[in-house]
This record gives C-alpha cells, structure tokens and sequence, in this order.
C-alpha cells in the first residue's frame, strides 16, 4: 500500500489538542501489525503512523521529530 501523507497544520494553541512529540531518532509514533497503512508527515515524508489503522487517533497531532511539523490526524 502507498504511504498516506498527513495534512500539516499550525502547531494548536496550547491545552486544545493533544499532541505526540517523540524525543528520539525514529519519527515513527506508533507502530502496529494490524494491517500494511503507513501514514507519514506531510511535510518531509518520514513515517508517523505504521501498521495500524488512523481511526484510532482521531483529534491527535503528531509533531515530526525530523522537520517539526505538526500533523492532523
């Protein structure tokens, strides 16, 4: 299946939306095997959401830990 990018939003106002920042080398988030989706950020490409299914984060933001952009999911 071909990667799913992300839309890049604004970095949300503080305390309106939860937002995942990973503090390490890999951008992934989240990893699972519950299916081949890979979703990545829409900004540099790099993989944020692997094997599981985007309905599980509805109302999250995930900052890229590689370009730093914020993404809806």
């Amino acid at each position: 299946m071909k990667p799913v990018a992300l839309t890049v939003i604004a970095e949300p106002a503080p305390g309106t939306r939860a937002v995942i920042a990973r503090r390490s080398e890999s951008s992934i988030a989240y990893r699972g095997h519950e299916n081949g989706n890979t979703y990545v950020c829409g900004s540099c490409a790099s993989p944020l959401i692997v094997g599981l299914d985007i309905g599980k984060f509805h109302g999250v933001v995930i900052k890229c830990s590689h370009c730093k952009s914020f993404n809806a999911v």
